[in-house]
């Protein structure tokens, strides 16, 4: 028990230690233990850099990443595959925005349009008989 106690105080010590050191050199340390105990201070970067920072990384490594699918050959079943799931992609597209123009439209416009539709199969039986 005497071994774990003197452990904790010997620990609690340098903690303490860590902090004065930290303090006077105008570091902000991290929440204990975390700062302290990695080692780690805080970047004290505006956000602009910071974002900045993170939009060049994602640059890079999606460089990378397209390099290296470019290196990778493709065989004849794979294109396909990506042509075939390309045209889905645009198809489907198709129908969202449609989809969304209809429920978009007023309610007149739509009104207008089926008895524009009712008059001319009406027309055309007319002319038929």
């Amino acid at each position: 028990m005497k071994f774990r106690r003197t452990a904790s105080a010997m620990l609690l010590l340098s903690c303490d230690l860590s902090l004065a050191l930290l303090h006077c050199i105008n570091i902000n340390p991290l929440p204990w233990p975390h700062g302290i105990l990695k080692g780690l201070a805080p970047q004290n970067k505006p956000e602009l850099q910071k974002v900045m920072e993170k939009r060049k990384r994602d640059q890079v490594l999606k460089a990378q990443k397209e390099e290296q699918e470019a290196h990778k050959k493709r065989s004849d079943l794979e294109i396909e595959l990506m042509k075939r799931r390309e045209t889905l992609e645009q198809l489907e597209l198709g129908q969202h925005k449609n989809e969304e123009e209809q429920e978009n439209t007023p309610e007149f416009v739509k009104m207008k349009s089926n008895l524009r539709r009712t008059k001319q199969e009406v027309d055309e039986q007319e002319r038929a008989t």
